[in-house]
């Protein structure tokens, strides 16, 4: 039986004096759902006058401190945190803001926004704006603005027929109507792309992903390529993120830390079975993330991971 203000105190004793019971922490954090770790943090506030995480953070380090911290934020509020984290500072990381922005529901765009909004105290749009160029920052503008077509809708062949005309037509001949792509791709409900794309297959005998890739370039092509993807299959999408983040030399900690901490209580069972499918030897997720984080020196940050898969 959860109890909150019980969880609260054991992780304060966890915490208390010296040395840190990392494994009371692990297994309250993420044995429990995202709702109930809110009120383990207002619990520890009430009870302590501490901010849960604030603690975490003076205990713990490193990629193990990242997945606790991560867990202890709200869904919206751990978007919002890794969107400015990938526009503030040098550079731009548009890996992250390409997954996040392409990947959401209007629902979990618009609470990310507002997240934002209330977390650092800017407008999320003006800020992309201020972090990227061209029809690229268009799209993300236009994908934050969460105004997709609603999924409850009733897919309308017509007007699907009429939207692959309007994509081969932007792709024919001299040059490239960005905007007709970035018209379609950003504000087409995903049930309606999904049907979009078999259309424009059947029509035009080629598959909308490559006939993009040969069009477009850089970020806009990446970002055009996501959408595809999430509308196709979106565990799929999160699967071949997860491999990208852990194949060749190194990992790339911070983006497995992201996607492992925001798909866990959405739609794990269902990457976990896509990665199998695509990863090369038909590997699992569980075995290819025990090859790449040490048991011996990270050994608490690859429990933290393996018990949320």
């Amino acid at each position: 039986n959860f109890d909150a203000e019980k969880d609260a105190q054991l992780l304060r004793g966890a915490m208390k004096g010296m040395g840190t019971n990392e494994d009371t922490l692990i297994n309250i954090i993420t044995k429990r759902s995202n709702q109930q770790r809110q009120q383990i943090r207002n619990s520890f506030k009430q009870s302590f006058g501490r901010d849960l995480i604030e603690d975490i953070k003076s205990e713990v380090s490193g990629d193990f401190e990242k997945v606790l911290v991560g867990l202890l934020y709200s869904i919206v509020e751990y978007d919002a945190v890794c969107i400015h984290k990938a526009i503030s500072g040098l550079g731009t990381n548009d890996d992250t803001l390409i997954e996040i922005l392409c990947s959401r529901t209007n629902e979990e765009l618009k609470a990310a926004k507002e997240a934002y909004k209330k977390l650092y105290k800017k407008e999320l749009e003006k800020d992309i704006s201020g972090d990227t160029s061209g029809d690229y920052k268009h799209l993300l503008i236009q994908l934050q603005n969460a105004s997709r077509d609603s999924e409850d809708l009733e897919i309308d062949m017509q007007k699907v027929t009429r939207d692959a005309k309007t994509l081969q037509g932007a792709m024919e001949g001299a040059g490239t109507d960005e905007e007709q792509l970035r018209v379609v791709l950003g504000s087409r409900s995903w049930r309606h792309l999904n049907q979009l794309f078999e259309v424009y297959k059947a029509t035009y005998k080629k598959d909308i992903t490559e006939a993009l890739k040969s069009e477009l370039s850089f970020n806009f092509k990446q970002a055009m390529l996501a959408i595809i993807a999430c509308a196709r299959d979106r565990p799929k999408y999160f699967a071949e993120r997860l491999i990208k983040a852990m194949k060749g030399a190194g990992t790339d900690d911070s983006a497995l830390i992201r996607l492992i901490v925001t798909r866990c209580e959405v739609d794990m069972v269902q990457i976990k079975e896509a990665f199998v499918r695509i990863s090369p030897n038909h590997k699992s997720l569980e075995d290819w993330i025990r090859g790449e984080i040490s048991s011996t020196f990270s050994s608490h940050y690859l429990k933290s991971l393996l018990a949320l898969l």
